[in-house]
This record gives structure tokens, sequence and C-alpha cells, in this order.
């Protein structure tokens, strides 16, 4: 990533497609040593052309960057340098729109110039983000609610004009704002005969809009295709390093199928997501809820929370498309947790990464100085490793993905709730038990809020010992391998694999694996690290140890999870 990052840079300033091919393989033997020279060259040149295609997006970024840092009018000068070259660009017209309305406050004409910018944005054939929802919003503000009324019939009345799958100013929205409009027709500013679009440029905005979501369409399915090849790739990968032997599967595959049958009428619980406004983490701002009861998802519900300040920074903006706007009239968090509330009461609620969720409520229950509730709470991303084997990934859509559960889009509370109660009924039919017989069986612990209590979702501390229990596989042993002979330890979580599957793998090729680092520790693989544990220096105890030793002499080597996964 860091890479192709480089990559776009250079080329924003250079085209010389075939001195980067050369560069930037030079720069990846990792890659060339494992696919090979022409393969390599090829998985460059393929994100070089996408580069290159997409040159100018490095600039763009950069727009976004000032007014992050609150750069307005640096940002709006960047942006028109880039409209010099291209006029016709609808993204950099929504960039600027975006500049003007975030410094609308040192000049007044900038609320003004950020609508002149919507609109070219529209006319160039821009129908993704927040171009329309934006120009309603301003239009709105100066009271001109006959040419809001224009845009709304636009809109609505027009089949091809379609949204992003952020799903800004959705129909329902906009159906909302024209009945809203017409209600203040008396306080229009601006009148019947003032005219927002002419007839020639609706027709210029039909047309460019069609041509923009012919080409989003061919790019989504070129989208999905690159992502179903990296997924097999990653896939196979993950099989080549940690297949098991057949005859365990086996054993595994029987082990879930002796138990009686699971009654459905005992599967009732709540699915909670939860979308944060910034990089606070209790800057809630959805709330989503998917309602089981005797094993059938009944019900979603969601909410749009105001976070405190309705402060967004660009990045969630980007991963949710929750807006300041869409929130500046909900309701704060501690009035929406009262409705929440009623539906988790006396219920066992359950989400996807709990680490995330749930601390998210809670620093959300301490920044409003609200009691906690009552409810044990279980996380169906840990469920999901202990029962689904074999997934390089457990994110929500890859799981999802894989058990071919219908899924219509991450990142929205409503949908990612109801998502994650899906895979936990799949999650309970494979390995046919309920929740509390999972915890004995996977020997791990439910976690708790209650009055002045928190206890987060856990593995059981005092688990068998892992070194212990690793199997015997003569046959694997490479002594060729880098790991040979080498006593090898692990700290952090690792993505592509758990702890035992990585120990296992360092003892099938004839490693010595170990649970602590010592003197006689020759290589310490450090996956990503929970900051609640290691606190403000970043680094665990092992860490800490190793970097001890190595003051004092220790020939004792670092890895990240990339570099060890690329030496197996």
């Amino acid at each position: 990533m860091i890479l192709f990052k480089w990559l776009s840079k250079q080329l924003s300033k250079s085209k010389d497609k075939n001195e980067a091919v050369e560069i930037s393989t030079n720069l990846n033997p990792q890659s060339t040593e494992k696919h090979g020279v022409e393969l390599s060259v090829k998985m460059v040149t393929q994100t070089i052309d996408q580069c290159l295609e997409e040159h100018q997006e490095e600039d763009i970024y950069k727009i976004y960057l000032l007014m992050s840092a609150n750069k307005c009018e640096e940002a709006i000068a960047l942006g028109h340098k880039l409209l010099e070259k291209n006029p016709q660009d609808c993204e950099l017209h929504r960039a600027l729109m975006e500049a003007y309305f975030k410094g609308r406050n040192i000049t007044p004409t900038y609320l003004e110039l950020s609508t002149y910018h919507a609109k070219q944005a529209i006319l160039c054939g821009f129908n993704k983000e927040m171009a329309p929802e934006r120009l309603a919003i301003n239009l709105e503000k100066n009271k001109c609610f006959h040419q809001s009324l224009q845009l709304y019939n636009l809109i609505l009345e027009n089949e091809d004009f379609k949204f992003s799958r952020f799903c800004h100013g959705d129909y329902d929205k906009f159906k909302k704002r024209k009945e809203s409009a017409l209600k203040k027709l008396d306080k229009a500013l601006d009148s019947e005969n003032d005219i927002l679009f002419t007839p020639q440029e609706i027709e210029q905005i039909i047309e460019n809009i069609a041509k923009t979501n012919e080409k989003e369409n061919l790019e989504e399915k070129e989208r999905k295709k690159r992502l179903a090849e990296n997924e097999e790739w990653l896939q196979s990968e993950y099989d080549r390093l940690f297949a098991k032997p057949a005859n365990k599967c086996v054993e595994e595959e029987l082990d879930l199928k002796n138990e009686l049958p699971i009654n459905k009428d005992e599967i009732n619980f709540v699915a909670i997501d939860l979308e944060t406004a910034n990089a606070y983490r209790g800057s809630i701002c959805e709330i989503g809820i998917a309602i089981v009861e005797k094993g059938e998802v009944v019900t979603t519900k969601s909410w749009l929370v105001q976070p405190k300040g309705n402060q967004y920074d660009y990045f969630n903006i980007a991963i949710h498309g929750i807006t300041p706007e869409d929130t500046q009239n909900c309701p704060s968090f501690p009035e929406v947790w009262k409705e929440v509330y009623e539906y988790l009461k006396g219920k066992t609620v359950v989400a996807h990464n709990t680490s995330f969720d749930m601390y998210a409520l809670r620093d959300a229950f301490d920044d409003y100085g609200m009691e906690y509730p009552e409810f044990d709470y279980y996380c169906t991303l840990r469920i999901a490793r202990y029962i689904i084997k074999g997934l390089y990934s457990y994110s929500l859509d890859i799981v999802l993905d894989h058990l071919n559960i219908p899924f219509e889009g991450h990142h929205k509370a409503g949908n990612d709730s109801r998502g994650c109660a899906e895979l936990l009924l799949k999650c309970i039919e494979k390995a046919n038990c309920n929740l509390e017989k999972m915890e004995k069986k996977y020997n791990f612990h439910r976690g708790k809020f209650a009055p002045n209590t928190f206890i987060p979702h856990l593995a059981i501390k005092n688990k068998p010992n892992i070194i212990k229990n690793l199997q015997e596989h003569p046959e694997l042993i490479d002594e060729g391998n880098y790991f040979y002979g080498k006593s090898v330890c692990f700290t952090g979580t690792c993505n592509y694999g758990t702890r035992k599957e990585l120990l296992q793998k360092i003892k099938d090729i004839g490693g010595i694996p170990c649970d602590s680092v010592t003197s006689k520790t020759d290589v310490l693989v450090v996956g990503q690290q929970d900051y609640r544990v290691v606190g403000e220096k970043g680094m665990s105890s092992k860490q800490q140890k190793a970097l001890e030793l190595l003051d004092k002499g220790q020939d004792i080597e670092i890895l990240s999870e990339t570099e060890f996964l690329s030496r197996l």
C-alpha cells in the first residue's frame, strides 16, 4: 500500500509508465520472489494503469487534507488551480463546493460560491455523495424554496438520477425535503420565475448522469472482479500456509455434529452496531439493531445520533457516509439510548467486534455521565473465528460472503446489525449449540454491562497451554525454511491466522514455538497491539523484553506479521 501511494505521487508528476514499472518492481523484491518476475510486473503494471487513470486524485486528496486542517482558503486556491486544467472535472467542483461551504464564516459570499460549484458538479454528471444534498441545503439556507423544489422534482422524477453506495440524498430524504419546502413557500425570498436549471441544462444533467452511471457500473464490475481475485489469492495462500491434515479436519467436523438438534425457540437475542463521527470512540452518530426471536430476524431498526459538537472527520464520513447535515437536527446519544435500551432490556446482546462497539458505548456512557445499562453480550467476530475455520479475514462482509449470506452494504448500522445477527444464527447452526454451551466448548466468557460494571468478552485466562497441545507432523519438516531450528515467539493479534495456527506452522517446519521471550528466543513476530493492554508505550511486555535483550547484545530478530509470512 505504501508503494502504491508512492507510485500515485510520482505518477501525478510524471507519466513515464515503463520507468515506474521498473522502479516499483525493484522496490518490491518480495513480490517478485513470491510471484515471479512476469506476474509481479503484471501486478505492478495494473496498479500503475489505475494510478495513471486517476493521477489527479492525489491532488484532490490534498484539498480535503487542507480542509481538515481548517485551511479553507488554501484548499480553495489549490482547487481553482487544478480546475484551470480541467474545468469540467465534477470531482474538483465537488471539492470546491465543500471548501467554500466549510469556509462560509470567513466570507459571506462563500455560501453562494458553494452553491455555484454544487450546480456545476451536478451539470458535469456528479451524482454521488453530497453534491445534490449540499445544493439543497444551501438553497434552503438562502430561503430559495422555489428553486429547491425544482431540484427535488428533477431528482424524484428522473430514474437515471441515482446515488452512491453511501446513500447520500436518498429518495425518502428528498421527498421529506420537498414536503417541507412546499410548506415554506410563503417565506421564500425567490419567486416561481427564478430558474435553477434551464431545460437545456436539465437535458445535459440527465445525459451526463447516464454516462456517470454507465462508468460507475463498469468500475463496480471491475472492482468486484479485482476483489474476488485478491480474496481468492489470499484464501489460497492461507490454505497453503495453514492447511491441516485431513484426519484433523474430519475430527473437528464430527465433533460439531455430536450434539442434539438445537431448539430454535430458545434462540433470542439482539444484534447491535454503531458508527462513529470522528477519531473519538464515543462519538456515536448511528445505532442499528436487529431483533432475533425464535431463531429468526424479526425486525431491524436504526437511529441517527448527533455526536457532541456535531463534529465529523472526513475519514469517518468516507467510511459510513453520514455527514454533519444528516445529524444536525437529530437527538443526542442519551435521548436515543432511552429508546434503544427498551429493545435490549432482559435480552442477550451481540456485536461484531465488541472491542469497538462495546467500548464505544462505555465511552459514550462515561462522556454523558450516564449509568451503565444491564445486559450480557457476545462478540460474533470471536465466535466466527472459533467455528468458521480457514478464512484469511473475519471482517463482517468477508465472513458473510464466504457463507453466502446476502448483505446489503457495509458500515450502515441497520445493515451491519442484521448481518451480525445472520452470522450468529449460522454459527449456532454450524456448532449446533447455544451461546452458553459455546462458552464452555471454546473456552471464553461473555461480556457484561451492569451498573458500575463493565466486563469485556474475552478468552478465559486459564486456557490450556497452547505449546503443549501442538500436534506432531514430522512429515512436514522443512530444513530449508528460514525458521527451521529457530525459537519463535508471537505477540499481539495476527491477521492471517490464530496464535495457535501460527505456532503450529513453526512446529511443522521444524522451528521451536515458544510463548515467552527469553535469552534463547531467535525471532519475535509482532502483530496488532491492543492499546488498552500495552498502554501509551504501544509495546507489549514481550516487545520490551526483546528490546532489552537487543541492547545487551543478544541476536534476536523482531519481525512484522507481513515479514514473517514472506519468509515462511
